[in-house]
């Protein structure tokens, strides 16, 4: 008799209706709240009898919740690799770590350049324009995207698909990525360079690196002073790459041009925070990766992951971090 499993979902994002047969076949779903973090006591009731929880970097994946979850073994996240988990009390536990990277490359990648050319053009502010009953004026004229310089931060999955879908517009790219092979930026068709070169060349820097011990912060103060005067900034990665109060500065002072994040430091956002009210800066609520094509892939390669790991089997699709393994 095959095993029926207890999957906790934080977040599924999609109606469960959609779920494919393979997998309602094999498991018992409960999910959480669709729009709103959750706190440590909720999660811990919500996978307290799970085999599995699967999650958004939405919310925490505390030491608390896997001690107090007797029956959990695997730990599977929607997307790319997690920063909210943590990974020793993970491998204390002996659960099995897994994501998802290949799920939303396109998604995100696309929407990057969508931010890219509305940052450039001064979408914002035609938005707002009209919204009000207003019409066009000197403040709504931009600039082309074809004959810039564009440097991307992170080299990836993400950041290739980046420079492939830029390739049409007619750019100079260059990338720093101290993990990547000369062989990466040739098919890329980037230019490799180190940070400080690409930070003063680009007219647009766009992000799409890990968040690490070493890039928390990376683009602060000094590398914003190192920036391109009027250059323009995209965060489609991770919030905490940036200082915040760093960029509202840059952005008071005109050194920056334009921004645009899809990602914060802060999830959701505060309605008082001072990036709400920080001028040419283009917010969206972490959306980059939610195309229903990217988000279908998401769920479903990783609830599909977790039942092959609970099996005994190999799973497809994702990358896994068994508990004797560092992250």
């Amino acid at each position: 008799m095959t095993d029926r499993y207890r999957f906790a979902v934080t977040e599924l994002g999609m109606s469960a209706e959609i779920l494919p047969h393979d997998i309602t076949e094999r498991c018992d779903l409960v999910f959480g709240p669709p729009s709103q973090r959750m706190s440590e006591a909720e999660l811990i009731d919500l996978a307290s009898s799970a085999d599995a929880l699967l999650f958004s970097s939405r919310d925490p994946v505390t030491r608390a919740l896997m001690i107090a979850a007797p029956r959990l073994r695997v730990l599977m996240k929607f997307g790319g690799k997690p920063s909210n988990v943590d990974f020793p009390a993970a491998a204390e536990r002996g659960l099995v770590v897994g994501w998802t990277p290949g799920a939303n490359v396109r998604s995100v990648a696309e929407y990057a350049v969508l931010l890219i050319l509305a940052a450039l053009r001064r979408i914002d502010k035609g938005l707002a324009t009209m919204g009000s009953g207003g019409w066009r004026s000197a403040d709504h004229i931009g600039f082309e995207l074809s004959g810039r310089v564009v440097g991307i931060v992170g080299l990836g999955a993400i950041g290739h698909a980046v420079a492939s879908l830029l390739r049409g517009f007619g750019v100079v790219i260059l990338a720093y990525d101290p993990f990547q092979k000369p062989q990466a930026f040739a098919d890329a068709g980037a230019r490799q360079v180190g940070l400080d070169e690409l930070l003063a060349d680009a007219d647009v820097v766009t992000l799409h690196c890990e968040l690490t011990p070493d890039t928390r912060g990376l683009i602060g103060a000094a590398a914003l002073n190192r920036m391109k005067r009027g250059a323009v900034l995209v965060n489609t990665a991770r919030g905490d790459l940036i200082d915040d109060g760093a960029l509202v500065a840059a952005l008071e002072d005109g050194r920056l041009s334009a921004a645009a994040l899809d990602v914060f430091a802060m999830e959701p956002l505060p309605s008082d925070h001072p990036l709400r009210r920080a001028p040419n800066l283009m917010t969206t609520p972490h959306i980059s990766a939610r195309s229903l094509e990217a988000l279908q892939r998401e769920r479903f390669w990783a609830l599909r992951a977790a039942i092959a790991v609970l099996d005994g089997r190999e799973a497809q699709n994702v990358r896994l971090v068994h508990p004797s393994a560092k992250p």
